[in-house]
């Protein structure tokens, strides 16, 4: 009885070694895909840190599929594009703050009188990807190349469009503006002339303003911009015609009256609502040929500009108006338009 007590004793020893060997080769050799492996479903990883830069990150592309003939199912590759390389991106708050800059320094030129600098950088600002066309930092802008504008129309400062001549015999202010398709009042305005009256002399210099001018009326803002080709000169604030009376097209200043009468009523009457002068309007380029008696004036009351309140045409202030009737030829274009 001893020896088989001793013998299932050894023999029980002997199944748990066996057990206990088992597990610890299961526990440090897994079996590779074996079905008690745990399967993660639906689980989102999300890792502590960025992957870094340097990993590549290029899909794979798997082997063209082919039919049961040999040949390939595959769909050919679209021809290449080129893409273009991305723009780096300017933060708001920097591009605001390197807007700023520009903007202040065009205004302290302008303070200190370097016109022509001034102007080109408050350009500059307006030209600004993000800034607004008639937002806030464009008006400040705007209000920078006009004052400039308006200084060196109104002296001899030299600029880029002023182009100097030599009086000649037989000449006169007529003869020079014609021929420059300026006006005699700009010849004056530029060259300091007396206003009242028009000798010049064989041999003197003048300044001569060569513009591409043409006007843009924007209704809903209430804006008159005078353009020299691709470039704001100036920004006059402007009254146009209520319950939508101020038509929109493309039109020719096709007449220019100082001190103008309105209907039967002369110039000075209280009741002449066209102020100090007048810049008569045609239709052209397709704009309704009806579309007459319209035009650009002036006004006795400066406190309906930026308003609708005109019978159809369009008010500046008077002082305004001049400057402009002194500008522009007759022909330029206006184009009227809605918004923009």
């Amino acid at each position: 009885m001893y020896w088989y007590y001793k013998y299932t004793f050894w023999l029980i020893i002997l199944i748990i070694l066996i057990g206990v060997g088992n597990l610890a080769w299961r526990r440090f050799h897994p079996a590779s895909g074996s079905p008690e492996d745990p399967v993660t479903v639906g689980t989102e990883v999300v890792l502590p840190f960025p992957v870094p830069d340097s990993v590549d990150d290029t899909p794979v592309v798997p082997p063209p599929a082919t039919g049961a003939d040999g040949g390939s199912d595959q769909v050919a590759d679209p021809p290449d594009v080129a893409v273009a390389p991305s723009q780096p991106v300017t933060p708001p708050a920097v591009l605001s703050q390197a807007v700023e800059r520009r903007l202040s320094t065009a205004e302290e030129q302008l303070a200190k009188q370097n016109l022509v600098g001034a102007r080109i950088l408050a350009h500059k600002v307006t030209e600004t990807d993000g800034v607004v066309k008639y937002g806030a930092v464009w008006e400040r802008a705007v209000a920078v190349i006009s004052q400039a504008n308006t200084a060196l129309f109104n002296c001899d400062a030299p600029a880029p469009e002023k182009v100097s001549y030599k009086v000649r015999e037989g000449d006169s202010l007529v003869r020079i503006a014609y021929r420059h398709k300026t006006t005699v009042g700009a010849l004056q305005r530029l060259n300091r002339l007396d206003p009242t009256d028009s000798t010049i002399f064989a041999g003197n210099i003048l300044y001569v303003y060569e513009c591409d001018w043409w006007i843009s009326v924007t209704k809903s803002k209430f804006r008159l911009l005078l353009m020299n080709g691709d470039e704001l000169f100036k920004c006059y604030p402007a009254c146009i015609g209520r319950q939508n009376r101020t038509p929109v097209g493309i039109f020719e200043v096709n007449n220019k009256v100082l001190h103008p009468p309105w209907k039967d009523i002369p110039y000075g009457h209280p009741e002449n609502v066209l102020g100090t002068h007048w810049l008569g309007l045609k239709p052209i380029e397709g704009t309704d040929l009806r579309l007459i008696g319209y035009g650009i004036h002036g006004t006795w009351e400066p406190e309906t500009i930026g308003t609708s309140a005109s019978q159809g045409c369009i008010r500046l202030r008077n002082e305004d108006v001049a400057e402009l009737f002194d500008l522009v030829p007759s022909g330029i274009r206006v184009v009227i338009k809605d918004d923009e």
